[in-house]
């Protein structure tokens, strides 16, 4: 555990080793490592070193706006086939939070790992909730950004949705009249 009571290193009943990386001015965690490959780690536990079997050192990667929510998630990297040979990708989930209109829009894709960088693409459709100010889920929407089954780059604040984009809609009514 660090100072502030987060659990850094855990290691199970086989012998697998986990780590996490804290913000601690925040309270939330930034990276996991799930099945990690102690060496190269500082202040790895006494005696801890990754099984015979073990070692994939799984990253995982989170980042989190000013409130502390979840804006992104990076899942491990790991390699895919294409039509021009293998692509190092990592998945990945975005959230952005419209606070003045009280929306939050979710998206998921990948991240393609060109050396040092990565290059985001958006697979549609993104998740669209527009709640009242009580947190009642008013509206639940996806919708298409651009035209076809994915989109470059990461889901962000400035992106916008018309009802000529919207492939599901879900309207609630509420009613205080009966309480």
């Amino acid at each position: 555990y660090d100072l502030f009571g987060n659990p850094v290193w855990t290691r199970d009943e086989r012998g697998f080793i986990g780590y996490r990386e804290f913000d601690t001015t925040r309270g939330v965690m930034t990276r996991r490592i799930d099945d990690a490959q102690v060496t190269g780690l500082s202040d790895v536990p006494t005696g801890w070193e990754t099984p015979a079997d073990g070692g994939l050192h799984l990253v995982s990667d989170f980042e989190y706006d000013r409130r502390g929510r979840i804006t992104q998630s990076l899942g491990p990297e790991h390699s895919i086939a294409s039509g021009s040979g293998t692509l190092n990708v990592r998945a990945a989930t975005w959230t952005v939070y419209k606070d003045s209109q009280l929306q939050r829009l979710t998206g998921r894709g990948y991240g393609e790992v060109v050396g040092s960088s990565t290059n985001f693409t958006l697979v549609n459709p993104v998740g669209i909730t527009i709640s009242d100010r009580n947190g009642n889920v008013l509206e639940q929407i996806a919708a298409m950004r651009g035209s076809g089954t994915t989109s470059p780059g990461k889901l962000v604040a400035s992106d916008t949705f018309s009802s000529s984009n919207y492939v599901r809609w879900t309207v609630n009514e509420y009613s205080d009249c009966c309480k």
